[in-house]
């Protein structure tokens, strides 16, 4: 825009006209330009529209050049001052407050200026560092990650080597411990039987040599229990079928029974009755393993299984379990037994009996005789046999504890009959051989 003063060609002066006529005008220069102003330039026209308006907010001031000086101009000015008084006013304040706001408006460009460039820094900054990484990452790519995670496998891979070396070490450690723990009982207990000796008389010789012999066989039994039933984890798992089947029978006689674990061992079972809410007692004869049972806090009484059945009231106990026992009996004391169980086991409750399965032949011929208490292996079908003979019903025979399959004889791939007639070749060997190493009978009442 000009500098030059806007025309007024009637006697009054229109505003609205004047701000229509300025914005006419610079629409007409941004298209004759054909490219969009800066904001330097847009800053020169605002100031230059703004002093146009200055020019021409007196209406006085717009009076034609050619009245100047002469008495028309002072009879217009007479004659228009009671009109253009209210409108002088106004555009004065209007200009002032244009003026005003144009000031802010160009201190708060000048800020937003100063602003703007640590932004365009922090821009410049991270566009810099992001053409670092996507760098890096591609190198990573390249070659460093291929390399990072052979690291990492390896280290992995020694890591769980180092776990089973340490879970092996702690093995023999737990072994050794109670290697030692009964060699120096046995120490304690010659030491005591010398002393003891020393001043006792001869008719008690025979009876303290007894209490030492039976003390000695108690601790080996306990340690060839440790060596080869397995740790107490492994045993809890194998235990876990008689908690369900006793919790069912529970629940079935609503019955607030008690389940008699006899020869209850390192007291597993018990701990697992007790667990799912069952109230169970344990019957042990040996002194070590009784000690340890109650430094656990379960309820094992030290004694024989038989005298204790009889202090038991007849149809009082949900049911009686027996583990790794009944190949300890001789005959006659096995029908003793089960036919005191029966008189103690109320209607409907359980007797359960486990062994060693003689079907197995690896179990029959080598892992039976790892225990020196054992006398001989009882067939399944017998012992089902015995108990419904002595009056108990609803027996079933269940196979426990099968040797996993890597130990068994694969098969052969194929569908041809002589593939086939090998392959039942080796299921019964496999069944001969790697048979369930263990079977229980579950009788009821």
């Amino acid at each position: 825009m000009s500098d030059e003063l806007v025309e007024i060609r009637d006697e009054g002066f229109d505003v609205d006209a004047v701000m229509r006529d300025i914005s006419t005008r610079a629409r007409e220069r941004r298209h004759q330009a054909g490219v969009g102003l800066s904001e330097a330039e847009a800053a020169l026209d605002t100031v230059r529209d703004l002093r146009t308006l200055e020019s021409n907010w007196d209406p006085e001031a717009a009076l034609p050049g050619a009245t100047r000086g002469r008495w028309l101009k002072r009879w217009l000015l007479w004659a228009i001052k009671p009109f253009s008084r209210p409108q002088t006013t106004f555009n004065a304040a209007a200009m002032s407050a244009l003026s005003t706001e144009a000031q802010r408006v160009s201190a708060l460009s000048a800020q937003l200026a100063e602003l703007t460039e640590p932004f365009r820094e922090v821009e410049r900054s991270l566009a810099s560092l992001q053409t670092g990484l996507g760098d890096a990452v591609r190198r990573l790519d390249e070659a460093e990650v291929g390399e990072t995670l052979l690291l990492l496998r390896d280290g992995l891979r020694e890591l769980s080597d180092t776990q089973t070396r340490l879970g092996r070490d702690q093995e023999r450690l737990n072994r050794g411990q109670e290697a030692i723990r009964h060699e120096v009982l046995l120490q304690r207990y010659q030491l005591e039987t010398a002393l003891r000796g020393a001043v006792r008389q001869p008719a008690d010789m025979e009876a303290a040599d007894q209490q030492q012999t039976r003390r000695q066989l108690d601790h080996l039994v306990y340690l060839v229990d440790r060596a080869f039933r397995g740790g107490d984890d492994e045993v809890r798992a194998r235990l876990g079928v008689y908690v369900s089947i006793f919790a069912e029978r529970k629940a079935s006689l609503n019955s607030a029974g008690t389940v008699l674990d006899i020869g209850c061992g390192r007291g597993l079972l018990l701990e697992l009755l007790s667990n799912a809410g069952l109230t169970a007692i344990g019957v042990e004869l040996n002194q070590e393993h009784v000690r340890h049972c109650q430094l656990s806090g379960l309820n094992v009484i030290e004694g024989n299984g038989l005298d204790y059945l009889d202090s038991v009231p007849d149809s009082s106990l949900l049911g009686v379990v027996a583990l790794q026992v009944v190949e300890h009996m001789p005959l006659p004391l096995l029908v003793q037994f089960v036919t005191r169980c029966r008189e103690k086991i109320q209607s409907g409750g359980l007797l359960v009996l486990e062994s060693p399965n003689p079907r197995n032949l690896i179990t029959s011929a080598t892992e039976f005789y790892l225990d020196l208490t054992h006398r001989n292996p009882i067939h399944p079908q017998a012992l089902a046999h015995l108990v419904t003979a002595l009056g108990f019903s609803s027996v079933d025979t269940k196979d426990l504890n099968p040797p996993p399959p890597e130990v068994q004889f694969r098969l052969t791939a194929g569908e041809t009959q002589d593939l086939e007639t090998e392959n039942e070749n080796w299921r019964k060997l496999n069944s001969l051989l790697f048979g369930a190493r263990d079977y229980a009978v579950i009788a009821t009442k």
